[in-house]
């Protein structure tokens, strides 16, 4: 169900399906930047709702359907987005997804909602500086400054996550550096799980090259579904 809520002046649109199962709360998906709207990873949606979790992803600020102009956003308008959306359903985060620009969103989160599960897709990494900064004015100017992305506060909060956590990772990712890669494969040391999968011959936009090609369709929802199952407790059905 898509609906349009408000949120401290801004109109966004909304993809919320509730959970069939007593005890199950949200996965919560963050897309990316570029291209990327909230029906993004709309594919792996039923991963979720078929074990009963709910499924809830919405379009950013100046994004999609969302109203704004996206030159005035940025890294901290989309966390309070993000902030805003649960506040405003009373989300049960049981499981956090993010998409490139959507990964070190999902990690801001951490530091102000508990969420047991964490799915990252070629997640970015942006230097503390950057995240006030404006998309129109100095933020692509910070990033595009050489080995900016040592100055992010990513790996710090990493560290500290004691979830599980799947990552993917395209071998032909020509926008995440490796150092960022090896960054996020070496800073969950606390998580009580971790899964790195590396998808051969995958560009950055994952979730695009899985449409296209049905084998890397297969192996991200086999994964997940690996993920959920293994990792996720379970909730016994409710009786009738």
């Amino acid at each position: 169900m898509t609906q349009t809520i408000d949120i401290d002046g801004k109109r966004l649109s909304v993809i919320i399906e509730p959970p069939t199962q007593i005890g199950r709360g949200y996965a919560l998906s963050l897309h990316g930047g570029g291209l990327s709207t909230k029906e993004a990873a709309s594919y792996l949606s039923d991963c979720f709702t078929d074990r009963g979790f709910g499924w809830v992803t919405f379009d950013f600020s100046g994004w999609g359907e969302s109203s704004g102009s996206r030159d005035a956003c940025s890294l901290s308008s989309r966390l309070d987005d993000a902030l805003g959306v649960i506040r405003h359903y009373a989300l049960k985060i049981d499981v956090l997804v993010g998409t490139s620009m959507g990964g070190p969103i999902a990690l801001k989160l951490l530091e102000h909602i508990d969420t047991p599960n964490l799915i990252l897709f070629c997640p970015a990494a942006y230097a503390v500086s950057a995240w006030q900064q404006p998309f129109g004015n100095g933020f692509t100017e910070n990033i595009r400054r050489e080995n900016s992305f040592l100055e992010t506060d990513a790996g710090i909060i990493s560290a500290g996550y004691p979830g599980n956590v799947l990552y993917f990772i395209g071998d032909r990712d020509e926008v995440i550096p490796p150092a960022i890669d090896r960054l996020y494969n070496a800073s969950f040391r606390q998580a009580s799980s971790f899964r790195r999968v590396q998808i051969d011959n995958c560009p950055h936009p994952i979730h695009r090259w899985a449409a296209s090609t049905p084998e890397v369709r297969h192996t991200i929802r086999a994964e997940l579904s690996r993920f959920i199952d293994t990792t996720v407790p379970h909730v016994a059905p409710s009786r009738p």
